[in-house]
């Protein structure tokens, strides 16, 4: 009941905090996220009553969903630009786009990455400062404070985040082994994040949240350490308050038309994009917390299987790295999903005395759960059209929050029969990975921005099929009968 009250915090936090960011910034909820997780982490390891500790644990879900999603924003892979110098920080910027003129004028003065189509680079000598490929159509352009993420990148990049994740596996049962008391463990998992709520102070805001706040010298202000840090200090400071107004204007516009959770089915490719990534966000959610809370039904020693549960995300991750980047987004999220599914239902068949044999196929269907996360978190946010990603983002969100709050629930189902949580568990996992089967594939493409362009993006995938047929027939030339004695000289 306690791990379900948890999740709900996850939950309401991210209804909560997420209206809240948009109102008052993402550095300000991230802060205050920290805080809260600290406080409330550090209050329920005196809590002296089941009441109090789970009103403490709702409130250290909240704290995790702030911190999420001010994080994801900050460092959302939107950007279609390749520089690659980084910048010193830890949380690059939402996206803000860019047109050609305003890129041109950023690349002379420093302010923009250094390799882009548009600027000159040391891998494509063709181009110079005042070369600039305008037959492109306008790309979306990402401002961020360490690097400036490319369509290549965007792979590399989402999955290096996610050890993070996987290094705090490793450290929580060492920690757990070393501090068999639990107020203490609690303890000393939650007064690291004041150290944080000190340093979250030094990371810069949003510079798209910035500009559309009116916060326009602040933005300013970055651009200028952006072309100090790119070695055009003096060229930076050139770049005008008002010269950034103007050739933001129209981004500006697109960036504050309003939009609503209405607009994922106003169109038939938005609504089968909507509904198929939504139940394989719920499925993986499902899925991944009913193994990793099963994790004493394996016979192994608690400690050594946390342990091989963190390590299986090193290579998960890698390969689904390797996966989305070569074989797409579509084929990884249906195969790992439906790979997930069949190692839940094989536990079924599996007699509890085999115990290595269930613990391989429990830390392999774990593994696969991991890289589904790992895959969804890019894929979601490349197949949603820019002017409603973030929606898009937070109702997937609510729906894996919904799956592990769901989990808890189903396992209690097993004290009427013991094979019932892993059919259900099982079955779902194979039907998200069944409807990632009906997604578009997203690799190598750019960013749609609209949802005309999403809907343009789909017929455009469905051209190449008939383009060589269509050219083939235009090259058919009927042979002409020729009289005896006529022939080509």
């Amino acid at each position: 009941m306690a791990q379900s009250i948890f999740m709900a915090g996850i939950l309401i936090g991210g209804l909560v905090l997420g209206d809240l960011s948009d109102r008052f910034g993402r550095k300000p909820i991230l802060t205050c996220s920290y805080l809260l997780l600290a406080a409330s982490g550090s209050g329920a390891a005196f809590s002296p009553t089941l009441p109090i500790y789970s009103v403490f644990r709702f409130l250290c879900g909240c704290g995790i969903s702030g911190i999420t999603l001010s994080t994801t924003i900050l460092s959302e892979p939107q950007g279609e630009g390749t520089g690659t110098r980084s910048l010193g920080s830890t949380s690059p910027k939402p996206r803000v786009w860019l047109s050609h003129r305003h890129r041109a004028t950023l690349v002379k003065q420093g302010a923009a990455p250094l390799g882009t189509p548009e600027a000159p680079s040391e891998h494509n000598n063709k181009h110079n400062s005042s070369s600039f490929n305008t037959e492109d159509p306008p790309r979306a352009w990402h401002l961020p404070g360490v690097e400036w993420v490319s369509t290549r990148m965007r792979a590399i990049k989402s999955i290096s985040l996610g050890y993070f994740y996987t290094s705090g596996q490793f450290i929580l049962p060492g920690l757990a082994y070393a501090i068999p008391q639990w107020r203490w463990l609690q303890l000393t998992v939650s007064i690291p994040f004041f150290a944080f709520f000190l340093l979250s102070w030094w990371l810069p805001e949003s510079i798209r949240w910035m500009i559309l706040s009116g916060r326009s010298s602040k933005a300013l202000k970055t651009f200028r350490q952006v072309a100090a840090f790119n070695g055009k200090k003096e060229e930076g400071e050139k770049l005008s308050l008002e010269e950034i107004k103007l050739n933001l204007q129209k981004e500006i516009t697109l960036a504050k038309a309003k939009h609503s959770i209405a607009d994922l089915f106003r169109t038939p490719i938005l609504r089968r994009v909507t509904f198929c990534l939504s139940l394989a966000w719920f499925s993986t959610g499902f899925a991944y917390y009913s193994l990793a809370m099963g994790v004493e039904e394996f016979g192994v020693d608690l400690y050594v299987l946390q342990l091989i549960f963190g390590g299986v995300d090193v290579p998960a991750k890698f390969i689904t790295m390797v996966s989305i980047s070569y074989l797409g987004r579509h084929t990884t999220e249906a195969v790992v999903l439906l790979l997930a599914g069949s190692c839940i239902l094989s536990l079924i068949f599996v007699p509890s005395d085999l115990l290595t044999l269930r613990t391989v196929l429990a830390v392999f269907g774990k593994g696969c759960l991991s890289s589904s996360f790992s895959c969804l978190f890019l894929y979601t946010s490349e197949l949603y059209p820019t002017v409603i990603r973030q929606t898009g983002m937070g109702i997937n969100n609510l729906w894996t929050r919904v799956g592990s709050m769901t989990a808890p629930l189903v396992k209690i189902t097993g004290e009427l029969k013991p094979f019932i949580p892993n059919v259900i568990f099982g079955t779902i996992a194979l039907l998200g990975g069944s409807a990632a089967l009906f997604l578009p594939e997203t690799l190598n493409r750019p960013l749609p921005e609209t949802v005309e362009d999403l809907e343009n993006w789909s017929l455009q995938a469905k051209e190449p099929k008939q383009k060589p047929e269509a050219e083939n027939a235009s090259q058919r030339i009927p042979l002409q009968p020729c009289e005896l004695g006529l022939g080509p000289n």
